[in-house]
Formats: C-alpha cells, sequence, structure tokens
C-alpha cells in the first residue's frame, strides 16, 4: 500500500517540477505557487490514497482555482492531453495511473513476419502502424528488433538469444538462456533479462539522450514523456548505491527478475514473469518550498508484475497435438527400421540362396558318401511261393 500511497503527489508534483526545470527554470517559482493552489497548500510531497484510486479510480486534482499559477499550470495540463488525466465538470481533474486505459485495447498495428521463407523469423516485428522504425533514440535502438513478444520462433537450442520488443518501454528486451526447466511435465528453457547498464554497453549507449543514468536505469522521458526511470523491482540487478540511498528494499531474483520459460520446439511460452519498477529522482530546488530540503537522489513509485501461466487446457492440447504424436512417430521408426533390417536379411538370403546352397555342397565343405546301387539282372517273370517238382503219373 504504501508504495501508492506516497506516489500520487510525488508523481504530480516531479512530474512538473522536473520538466519546467529542464526546459524553463526560470518559471520554478511560478510551479511552486501552483502547488501550493491545485494542492490546498500540502504539508509535505506526500499524499495518502487508496491503491485503488490512484491505480484506476482517480485521484481529484482542484483546477478550479483562479489564481494565475493554479490556472496556468492546470491550463498547460489540459493544452498537453497528460495520460491519466480526465476533465471532470466545474474544472476537475481526475488523475490515474492506469484508469484511461483499463478495459481498452491496444490502438497500435503491428506487422510481423509470417516465417515462410524461413521458420526463424516468425514474429518478428517489420513495422508499427506503418513505420519500420521508431523516431524516439538514436541509430539502431530505433529499430524493432525481435517479435511482440506474443510468439517466438520454433526449435530452440540453449545458444540462441532471444529478441521482443516492448512498445511501454520504447525498446528491445534480448533474454538469453539460463538453464532447464520443467512445467506440468513439460520440459522447458528458462530465459532471464535485465533492464542493463546503458553506460557501459555499446549497444545500449544510444538510448542515453546526455549522460547515461546509473547501471540497472533506464531514462523513460523520451518515450513516455514522464521524468521517470525505468528499472528492476527493489533495483534488483543495479547500481548498488541505488539502494543505500532507499530504506525497506529487498531484491530478490525469485521474486523480482524477468524471466520466460519456453517450449523449445515449438517456441510456446509456457511460464512469464515481466516485472518492471517505475522510479523518479527527488528534485532539490530552492524555489519550491516542498522540494527545498529533499535528498538527490532516486526512488520507487511503484512496480508491476505481468505474468503468464498456461492452464491445464492449453498444456494438454500440446502434448495431445505435439508430443505423444512425436513420441509415437519415435516408437514407429525404430519399429519400421527393425522391421526393415530383418527384411533386408531375408531377401539377401533368398536372393543368394543358389551360392549359399552350392557353397554348402562344395567338396571341401563335408565329407560325402555314395552309395551305387547294386546291378542286378532283370527278369521278366517273377516267382511266387516255394518251387514244387512236376506230379508224376503212374501208368
Amino acid at each position: 500500500m504504501l508504495s501508492f500511497t506516497f506516489g500520487f503527489r510525488l508523481y504530480a508534483d516531479f512530474a512538473m517540477a522536473t520538466v519546467v526545470s529542464r526546459e524553463k527554470p526560470a518559471m520554478m517559482n511560478m510551479i511552486g505557487k501552483a502547488i501550493n493552489g491545485i494542492f490546498d497548500n500540502p504539508a509535505d510531497v506526500f499524499i495518502r490514497v487508496k491503491a485503488l484510486d490512484i491505480m484506476f479510480r482517480g485521484t481529484m486534482i482542484n483546477c478550479a482555482r483562479t489564481e494565475f499559477a493554479p490556472k496556468a499550470v492546470c491550463t498547460a495540463l489540459k493544452k498537453e492531453a497528460v495520460n491519466g488525466l480526465v476533465m471532470e465538470p466545474n474544472n476537475q481533474f481526475r488523475f490515474s495511473l492506469f484508469g484511461s486505459r483499463n478495459g481498452t485495447i491496444d490502438p497500435h498495428v503491428v506487422t510481423v513476419k509470417r516465417g515462410i521463407k524461413n521458420v526463424m523469423d516468425v514474429g518478428q516485428v517489420v513495422a508499427i502502424d506503418g513505420k519500420p522504425q521508431q523516431d524516439v533514440w538514436r541509430d539502431h535502438c530505433n529499430e524493432y528488433q525481435g517479435t511482440d513478444g506474443t510468439v517466438f520462433p520454433p526449435f530452440l537450442t540453449e545458444h540462441d538469444r532471444l529478441q521482443s520488443f516492448s512498445g511501454d518501454l520504447c525498446r528491445s528486451f534480448k533474454p538469453w538462456y539460463q538453464k532447464k526447466s520443467f512445467y506440468r511435465g513439460i520440459t522447458t528453457h528458462r530465459y532471464i533479462a535485465n533492464i542493463g547498464d546503458f553506460a557501459n554497453d555499446p549497444e545500449l549507449n544510444c538510448f542515453c539522450d546526455g549522460p547515461c543514468p546509473p547501471k540497472g536505469l533506464m531514462d523513460l522521458m523520451k518515450c513516455m514523456k514522464a521524468p521517470m526511470y525505468a528499472s528492476m523491482p527493489h533495483f534488483l540487478d543495479s547500481d548498488p548505491e541505488l539502494l543505500k540511498n532507499v530504506k525497506g528494499l529487498n531484491p530478490d531474483v525469485n521474486e523480482h527478475g524477468i524471466e520466460i520459460d519456453f517450449e523449445p520446439i515449438s517456441g510456446t511460452p509456457m511460464v512469464a514473469n515481466q516485472r518492471v519498477q517505475f522510479n523518479m529522482q527527488l528534485l532539490k530546488h530552492d524555489k519550491v518550498e516542498l522540494l527545498n530540503n529533499l535528498p538527490d537522489t532516486i526512488v520507487p513509485l511503484f512496480w508491476i508484475d505481468e505474468g503468464l501461466a498456461l492452464n491445464k487446457t492449453f498444456v494438454n492440447m500440446l502434448k495431445f497435438q505435439l508430443f505423444y504424436p512425436k513420441k509415437a512417430v519415435g516408437v514407429i521408426k525404430w519399429l519400421l527400421v527393425t522391421f526393415g533390417g530383418f527384411g533386408l536379411i531375408g531377401c539377401t538370403i533368398y536372393h543368394y540362396k543358389d551360392r549359399i546352397m552350392s557353397f554348402a555342397s562344395s567338396p571341401g565343405s563335408a565329407a560325402v558318401t555314395k552309395v551305387k546301387p547294386e546291378e542286378v539282372e532283370q527278369k521278366d517273370v517273377s516267382v511266387i511261393g516255394q518251387p514244387q517238382e512236376p506230379a508224376k503219373i503212374n501208368m
């Protein structure tokens, strides 16, 4: 709750003050008066509201003031169409972080490859809203590298480095293989990612508009038009100095890391956790009373955990349509190989049977005894019984 309750006025105050201090520092005195008018002379930079209000329902901003400074700031907010602000009757604004986006569909049209010629190109982003690249950063950082995160190429190996483009952060991420894992009896490959070190990674230097932020931080001013920094929750994998300036943070790789478990054959994401923390730099400024005693450090506003886990229905579908047929094909394959081997042997024996028989009956193969029948004189008459003498007749 606390990570949300303090964030609203902190965000509103510093968003206005930071932008003005960068672009029109001479107007900081008016910003101090505008903050006192809009928020009714707050005692500090913190406001105590419910998480549901700051996230979705919205918290009221009083723009019905007639003083010059509050009126000028409210007019500028209305003109700039700040994200999260909704006009209410009587010149009131309702601000929430995600209320205006709740229940909406992403309006962007993403063009991707289908992988007809090369299956490894499936899902690769070609253009967004018809534009082949962004116009936010410098050089290759404006390129759309990787898929849109909903589909990935199949036949992944441990040596493959994945890429996915995040429209919310205007950049691509390159998760790398960590280890083998399992999900509902299916072997998966776990990939992990982080925000990166922009100052020391040549591939990420073009994201910096001026000096790069400390390790683990990404400046979102050019992407989101808001003075915020993205990081891992609790400053995981970030510069250790960031942790020293904020109490209560305990980074845990299991709770705060970015990880995706892929089924390597189909490239299907089985489990995914995308966690991002949004931070703001405290601005110390003498012309704004609320800001003159603040430390110059970066503090968290909130962090988001977007998760994916395929349910039993989809897992069973994957098993019955991919893995069980694959196992059956493997068994049938070896049965066919076995029967084919026996058939080849039988055909070979049948084809060479004469040679085999001649080899078996050759003189040197075994001793042969020839039996000749005894020559017997042939007679035309056969006598049956004992021969008798002719009868004598007495005269």
